[in-house]
C-alpha cells in the first residue's frame, strides 16, 4: 500500500500543475508507433510514472511478483492430494489462451502481468526449495527483505543478501 501511495503522488505531483500535459506528451513521445510498441509491450503505465518513479515502480513489480508467486506456491504446496491439479491446469490454459482478448492483454499491460505471475512463482519455488518454507517466509518479515526485479531471477542472490543481513 505504501509503494502504491508513494507511485501515485509521485505521478500525479508530476503531472499536475501548468506543465503537466507538456509532460504526458513529452513520456507518451511524439511518436505513435513507438507509443502503441510500448503499451504493446506492457510499458506504458511506466511510461506514465516517470523516469523519477522508476525505482517505486520496479519496486511494485516486484513485490506484486512475490504476491502473486507466493499464492501460488501456497496453493500448489498445500494439495498434497491433487485435489487442486485441474485448477492449475486451467489457470495454465488461461494465461496461455491467445486471440483478440491477448491483443487487449497486451494493450493492459496484462502480459507484463502473466509474466510477472511466473517469474513470483518460480522465485518462490526456488527459494523453498534451497531454504525451506522458513526462508520464503523471510519476504514478509520487512519491507527491506522483499526480493528487487533482479533478486526474482536470482533467488540465491537474495538468500545470500538475507543471510547477510540476518540478525545475530
Amino acid at each position: 500500500a505504501g509503494l502504491i501511495g508513494a507511485l501515485i503522488s509521485g505521478t500525479v505531483s508530476e503531472l499536475g500543475g501548468s506543465g503537466g500535459a507538456a509532460t504526458l506528451l513529452s513520456r507518451l513521445g511524439r511518436d505513435p508507433r513507438g507509443t502503441l510498441s510500448a503499451a504493446l509491450k506492457g510499458e506504458l503505465v511506466q511510461a506514465l510514472a516517470g523516469p523519477s518513479n522508476a525505482a517505486l515502480f520496479d519496486r511494485l513489480q516486484a513485490t506484486m511478483a512475490v504476491v502473486e508467486g507466493h499464492a501460488e506456491w501456497t496453493m500448489d504446496t498445500c494439495d498434497e492430494s491433487g485435489e487442486f491439479d485441474g485448477l492449475r491446469t486451467a489457470l495454465e490454459a488461461r494465461r496461455d489462451r491467445g486471440g483478440p482478448a491477448a491483443v487487449v492483454a497486451r494493450l493492459l499491460g496484462l502480459e507484463q502481468k502473466l509474466r510477472q505471475y511466473r517469474l513470483g512463482r518460480a522465485f518462490c519455488l526456488a527459494v523453498a526449495e534451497r531454504g525451506g518454507p522458513e526462508a520464503l517466509a523471510e519476504v514478509w518479515s520487512s519491507p527491506e527483505r522483499l526480493p528487487s526485479l533482479a533478486e526474482l531471477e536470482d533467488p540465491d542472490g537474495w538468500l545470500e543478501r538475507i543471510a547477510a543481513t540476518a540478525p545475530a
